[in-house]
């Protein structure tokens, strides 16, 4: 890979700091919700209970490709039940996050990466940008684009199933964008064997 995309974000000082990704919210939300009586107990340091069993609590996770850890911060206000890290601390994780990140990845890595991530967490959530970067957004002078992987919503689909995984929901999220114009992503979230459903 190029020197200068090893080095993103000197070569681009204002990416990744990080999006308050509000559907990564809207499921750890859920998540707590469901396993209300376990968190609970951990609050008043109560008796261990048997959490829910189809959906398991979510303790830890990993951010991954953070960036400059914006959404870590947010996330930290937003939901300080979860700890969520910048780099793989543990080898197994809860759930496993990217936020404008898969479309980075050169198509043939994106098959090993992605698995790699299904191996850490039962649970991923990945937020891809669909959109082709603009013609004149570089990330090295011979003219290689930004976005190197841009799939549609299907060819997403079983690439994220190619492995262990099922995507269990998948929605789109239309921004508008003073670079992009009209920037359209997708959000998936997947789970170790559950069985998909179309939303």
């Amino acid at each position: 890979m190029k020197a200068t995309y090893k080095n993103w974000h000197t070569t681009f000082p204002h990416s990744g700091k990080g999006i308050e990704y509000h559907y990564i919210l809207e499921k750890i939300i859920e998540n707590r919700k469901t396993n209300w009586r376990y968190f609970n107990n951990q609050r008043k340091r109560l008796k261990y209970n048997n959490p829910n069993k189809t959906n398991p609590p979510w303790i830890t996770a990993l951010d991954y490709g953070h960036g400059k850890a914006g959404t870590i911060e947010w996330l930290k206000t937003m939901a300080p039940h979860i700890t969520v890290h910048s780099d793989q601390l543990l080898n197994k994780y809860d759930l496993v996050y990217t936020g404008d990140v898969l479309e980075h990845i050169e198509p043939h890595n994106l098959s090993h990466t992605i698995h790699s991530l299904q191996d850490l967490a039962p649970v991923n959530i990945h937020i891809i940008d669909l959109t082709a970067a603009p013609h004149n957004f570089y990330y090295d002078p011979v003219g290689a684009k930004a976005h190197v992987s841009i799939l549609s919503t299907s060819e997403w689909q079983e690439l994220l199933e190619s492995h262990s995984h099922i995507v269990d929901e998948m929605k789109t999220w239309r921004t508008d964008d003073p670079t992009y114009g009209t920037r359209h992503r997708l959000c998936c979230l997947t789970k170790k064997g559950k069985r998909y459903q179309q939303y």
